[in-house]
């Protein structure tokens, strides 16, 4: 009886034995929950999970035991082709890679191995990316400080306040390059495109000094007991326009100050700028619940191309990077599209107070809008649909995109500054903050600073806070 019995079982274990096929034998599991971990700004751990098979039989985990190769990681550098870095044993499910660049993207998969089949998990892509950012430095003026902002190559600040204050600052320390002392209120501070050059404004003058030691080009004045609300000068620097209380906007040679045309408007001109060709200059004019209008002229002869109404007066212009697109936003509470060429009216969108600053981003695919209803807003510059809106707390008087157009940074009269996902409006970081209210600002072009001045007659500039982290 015995015998029987143990001849069945040995029968049963070998029929086991010959129904575990080749196919079987192949079933791996991919490794999941891939994950990162920095040690430095060079180098981080990748840790995974690994489940094995779930076999029934001794002989199965045997088999794939005895095939079993471990795991193959392969990496790719920004969008390059992956490649293999490393192969490591199935019990190991840690690796650290270093060597890392902080200006690339990389992007790992790690696979499970055996001779004839692999198995791999879901890439998983990490960059360094700001999770914050922290106070580099501050600086003061004797006044409030309404304009600031970096120059081309980053390296300097240039700002200017209510008591005619124009400083050069480094960027990095703080240190004050040097200074000028003007009469009158600066508005609008700007460096030219090619950083040779710093155009300001002082009461009714306009003045262009050298950025290497701030020695003075050449200075004009508009109409006596004029305010100039906006300087901006070409992208070829070879003008630069202006326009104020006087309801002129003129344009200059930026080298010697001679002086290329001029249009006189019905009303104030409240903001100026050349579109990114230089073929076009824009204006915004308006004073209080009068009608406003913008203007847009051809920059070599002052030709009149076409003109857009707003109900009210018009606070900020806007051309997209690819100059086809026209933004403005004013008084009376509206932000509106228009095609640059000829005025056509693409969209207008609607705030419930003052718009007070529009801006697109740099891809131009995205606007963003600082209004006086407490929000900062995106709007999509094809459909003119509202992506999202965010409550800053008091007006919203500054809004821009950063460089790679991934957040949105807003300035308010809660005397606080946040930063904003641009994807959904989430909030990123809102640790920004003075002791008045925010007037301007701005990323620098590589995103890794942030300027912000104030009516407290401060500027500070906050430096981001980057780690390895994975990218959505």
């Amino acid at each position: 009886m015995h015998k029987k019995i143990i001849v069945f079982l040995s029968l049963t274990f070998l029929l086991s034995c010959s129904e575990y096929s080749e196919s079987q034998t192949s079933n791996l599991t991919a490794p999941q929950n891939l994950k990162i971990n920095q040690l430095s700004e060079t180098e981080v751990t990748l840790s995974w999970d690994y489940e094995y098979p779930n076999f029934k039989t001794i002989p199965e985990i045997q088999k794939f035991h005895s095939e079993f190769l471990g795991f193959k990681i392969e990496r790719k550098t920004n969008e390059l082709e992956f490649t293999e870095i490393v192969r490591l044993n199935g019990d190991v499910v840690t690796f650290n890679d270093s060597g890392l660049v902080g200006s690339n993207s990389y992007t790992y998969k790690i696979s499970a191995l055996t001779e004839a089949n692999s198995v791999s998990s879901e890439p998983l892509k990490i960059a360094y990316e700001p999770f914050g950012y922290e106070l580099g430095w501050t600086g003061n003026h004797q006044a409030g400080v309404r304009a600031g902002v970096f120059s081309p190559d980053n390296s300097s600040i240039l700002t200017g306040s209510d008591k005619g204050e124009i400083k050069l600052w480094n960027s990095q320390t703080g240190e004050i390059r040097w200074q000028k002392k003007f009469p009158l209120i600066s508005r609008s501070v700007r460096f030219s495109f090619d950083g040779t050059k710093v155009i300001v404004n002082s009461g009714e003058r306009i003045i262009v000094l050298r950025t290497s030691n701030g020695t003075l080009l050449w200075e004009k004045s508009h109409s006596v007991e004029t305010l100039l609300w906006e300087v901006f000068p070409s992208h070829d620097n070879t003008k630069v326009v202006s326009c104020g209380t006087d309801k002129f906007v003129r344009v200059w040679n930026l080298a010697d100050g001679t002086l290329l045309w001029e249009h006189e408007h019905e009303k104030v001109v409240n903001t100026c700028e050349f579109s990114p060709d230089d073929s076009k200059v824009a204006t915004g004019t308006g004073v209080g619940v009068q009608e406003g209008k913008v203007k847009v002229f051809d920059s070599e002869n002052g030709n009149l191309l076409w003109e857009g109404e707003h109900g009210e007066l018009v606070f900020s212009i806007a051309f997209s990077p690819d100059g086809t697109r026209f933004a403005s936003t004013g008084h009376d509470s509206l932000v509106k599209v228009w095609d640059s060429e000829n005025g056509n009216l693409f969209w207008e969108g609607q705030h419930q107070n003052l718009g007070f600053q529009v801006n697109f981003s740099h891809d131009g695919k995205k606007l963003t809008t600082a209004s006086e209803d407490r929000h900062v807003r995106v709007w999509d510059v094809e459909t003119g649909n509202e992506d999202w809106k965010a409550f800053q707390g008091e007006h919203v008087w500054s809004a821009s995109f950063s460089s790679d157009g991934t957040k949105v940074v807003a300035g308010s009269f809660d005397n606080r500054f946040k930063v904003w996902k641009a994807k959904n409006g989430f909030t990123f970081w809102e640790g920004g903050t003075h002791d008045h209210l925010v007037f301007a600002t701005s990323f620098n072009s590589d995103d890794s600073q942030i300027l912000s001045t104030s009516y407290d007659a401060k500027l500070k500039v906050w430096n981001a806070r980057k780690m390895w982290s994975v990218v959505e």
